[in-house]
């Protein structure tokens, strides 16, 4: 049995909801292990790492950016740069997420080329939130039919454009799309110098 490596590289403490206890990820040459409540629950040999998966994703009232890494079909260890403080309340952990990010790819650095390093939303969040916009759209459009033409109420009928806006960009940013590949090696840079990703998950937090 090959003996594991005990010098972390990086650790983040991550709560992905409220209704879970709070988890802390340490980044190690050979693996990632997840912890809750000083336990090991995940232990994720970096050689068996097959595809990291960079995203944009709705928290709260906002977006942060979630990185997801696989090994195998059912094997999966997920971490995000806002962490859960109560229902419907995230706070910033950009900085480690991007420290815990950044060290993850170098340490994958060696075997990159037989990883997918890719990045945007799965095909079924975008189903999801690009149909919600198409109701918010719709629900508007009928708001302001009819107010402004069939009843003439310019004024109720104007609180509808807002939301037109909102629909349309829920439509518009989160439209069903490929998975996009990035290269890992530019990813590091951009966070080395605090730069957002580029592409479609490109709204990477930074540090408040």
């Amino acid at each position: 049995m090959r003996a594991m490596t005990d010098a972390v590289l990086a650790t983040l403490y991550d709560k992905r909801s409220h209704f879970t206890g709070e988890r802390c990820l340490r980044l190690y040459p050979d693996r990632i292990e997840v912890a809750r409540a000083g336990r090991v629950e995940t232990r994720l040999d970096l050689g068996e790492v097959e595809r990291v998966r960079m995203s944009v994703e709705p928290a709260g009232g906002g977006v942060q950016v979630v990185c997801r890494i696989s090994a195998g079909r059912d094997r999966m260890i997920a971490l995000g740069s806002l962490t859960s403080v109560g229902p419907r309340r995230w706070a910033n952990n950009a900085p480690a997420f991007k420290t815990f990010v950044t060290a993850l790819h170098r340490a994958l650095a060696p075997r990159q080329d037989t990883i997918a390093f890719l990045e945007g939303q799965p095909l079924a969040l975008r189903l999801v939130v690009s149909g919600l916009g198409l109701i918010i759209l719709t629900a508007a459009l009928v708001w302001a039919y009819a107010f402004i033409i069939v009843r003439e109420n310019a004024v109720l009928g104007f609180i509808a454009p807002p939301f037109l806006l909102v629909g349309a960009a829920l439509i518009w940013v989160f439209r069903p799309m490929p998975l996009q590949v990035y290269d890992p090696e530019a990813l590091i840079a951009r966070m080395e110098r605090g730069s957002a990703m580029a592409g479609p998950a490109s709204t990477l937090p930074g540090p408040d």
